[in-house]
Parts: C-alpha cells; structure tokens; sequence
C-alpha cells in the first residue's frame, strides 16, 4: 500500500511515477519509433505565444499551403524531448526563441498521434521577414485576435482552437486556478495512459482510488497494442475497465506526461489522467480509501473542486 501511495503522490505533483512495470506485455505492446522511415508514432508539438495581447503566427512555404497562415508547430524529432521540439519548431519558423512554461492542452485523437501544445515567453531573436523564407516558412509576425480570426487565410481552423484553449488557460492562470505542467524524464519504450480515478462519498467525505489489485498495485494502465489503433477514449476506457470498473467517469485532464526523447530506443509516452466519479460501490475491493493520509485525500479534493489540469482532447 506504501509503494502505491507513493506512486499516487509523484503523479499529481508531476513527477516520473517510479513503480516498476513489469507486468506490462512487451510483445504484444507497440514499440514506439519516431524514425522517419520505419516509425509507428507521430508526435506534434509546438507553442503559442502571446506578447501584448498579440498571436505568433508563421506563413506557411509547403506547396500545399503555400501563403496561408498557421501557428509554429510541427513533428518532434527522433532524439528531441517534447520541449526542445517546440522550441525548435518555433525558431525554424518564426526566428523566435522562447521558453516553455506549460503544456497548455493534450490532443490524442488516434492511438498513434499525439500533439502537445506549449506556451511560453518570447525570449529573444527577431521575426522572420520574407526575404529570410525558406522550405519551413515565407515570414512569422504578431497579430491581434481579431486579425487572426477576421482576416489571416488560416492553413487550417484548428488553430483557432488551440489559441482559444491557450487563452482559457491565462485567464485561469491569473485567477491561481490553472496547474502548470511540463512534461518529466522517464525513458519509456511504449505509449500508455495511466488513470488516477477518484470518487468521493458525499455524505462522509471518504475519499476512494481505483487501483488494479495484486502483488504490484497500481493505477490502472491501457498499453497500446501493436495491432490496434485505439483512440484516445478507447485507451482511456481500457484502462479502467482494466480495474474492473465499467461505469461512467469524467475526465478532468492531465497530471503527468512522461517522456525521454534524448535515450535510443525510449521513443514511448506515458500520460496520467486525473478523473473523477460518483457512480462507484465503495464495497468494491478495487477501491482503495486514502484518508489515512490527509494530506494526498486534500489534494485529491482539490484537484476535484478547484484547479484547472491541463486539459487532454480525444474526441
């Protein structure tokens, strides 16, 4: 009970969950790879900026796209971690250096292809002006929302999307409600999501975990299988149905995303997702109460009722 305590507390405050994993079927899970020519995941990430209340956008150069208008974001690539992706993303196509200071949202829309969307500060450098233009793109400058949204050819309306959620998140970030979160190191070879479901009793205020039981209790996972492309709900639902519950639950969003680029052969991802239901018989054996420790049952409750997690996308 210690352990899985402790692996409880080290994926709400963030940090690479140190349980062992042993159980998990390495030959039956997708071994990701981000190799060019052989690779079987696809990660996207990159960062909306806000200065003065304007929008970083990048004109794109692809034939495809050609003069249409998008944000800085593009694939990571084999030996990058997700920030130092975003970061060259954004330099490659704006002439902008800046520091990430947050995911801002998660999109896991197919088993195999996760984009993760960063915002930070402008730090230095200077835009890129169309005679720098190259195959990563014609020019970068700074627009209001109103420009972004009334008069830029968008290369594709999701951006807007995006620029809504990053805005969502400073406004909850100036209101102290809004969880900062930046992805942690820990080597993984496969893509899984980890749940931290929680339930609480009305009456009594008893908090409860689900836990998938046995000599190595843990937080229920769902390990992408080789041959099939979950989606992102899927994954999620394996998981806890992994646990032996089957009922309905809400996704609050993300507390951890684990994840070393850098180490040769670890191209995987783990994400943790933090949920919440009321329709769980505590009788349940797979429902562990936590209130002997005050201080995890508080922050629980806090996650329930009060911050805002960065929120994931799959549907």
């Amino acid at each position: 009970m210690d352990r899985f305590i402790r692996s409880v507390w080290e994926v709400i405050e963030g940090q690479p969950c140190t349980q062992s994993y042993e159980f998990v079927n390495e030959a039956k899970a997708l071994q990701a790879s981000l190799r060019k020519s052989t690779g079987n995941v696809t990660y996207i990430v990159g960062g909306v900026l806000i200065e003065d209340d304007k929008l970083l956008m990048i004109q794109e150069a692809k034939k495809s796209c050609r003069g249409l208008w998008y944000l800085p974001i593009g694939r990571l690539e084999t030996g990058e971690t997700l920030e130092a992706g975003a970061q060259r993303e954004v330099l490659e196509e704006s002439g902008i250096k800046f520091t990430p200071k947050s995911l801002v949202c998660v999109e896991w829309y197919d088993g195999h292809w996760i984009r993760f969307i960063f915002t930070g500060q402008d730090v230095e450098g200077k835009l890129k002006t169309p005679e720098q233009q190259d195959h990563e793109s014609i020019q970068a400058d700074y627009f209001t929302d109103e420009q972004v949204r009334s008069h830029l050819k968008l290369r594709c309306k999701d951006a807007l999307d995006v620029i809504s959620r990053t805005q969502s998140w400073y406004k909850n970030l100036v209101a102290n409600t809004q969880a900062i979160l930046l992805p942690v190191c820990r080597p993984h070879k496969t893509v899984a999501v980890r749940i931290l479901l929680a339930g609480c009793i009305k009456d009594t205020k008893e908090v409860y975990i689900l836990a998938e039981l046995g000599p190595n209790m843990h937080l229920p996972i769902s390990v992408l299988d080789k041959h099939a492309r979950k989606t992102g709900p899927a994954a999620v639902e394996n998981a806890v149905k992994s646990a032996g519950y089957h009922g309905t639950f809400d996704i609050k969003g993300v507390l951890s995303v684990e994840h070393s680029g850098e180490t040769n052969g670890h191209d995987g991802i783990w994400l943790t997702l933090f949920a919440t239901t009321t329709k769980f018989t505590k009788d349940s054996k797979n429902w562990i109460n936590i209130d002997s420790d005050q201080g995890l049952k508080q922050k629980i409750l806090k996650l329930m009722h009060e911050t805002k997690l960065v929120p994931i996308y799959t549907d």
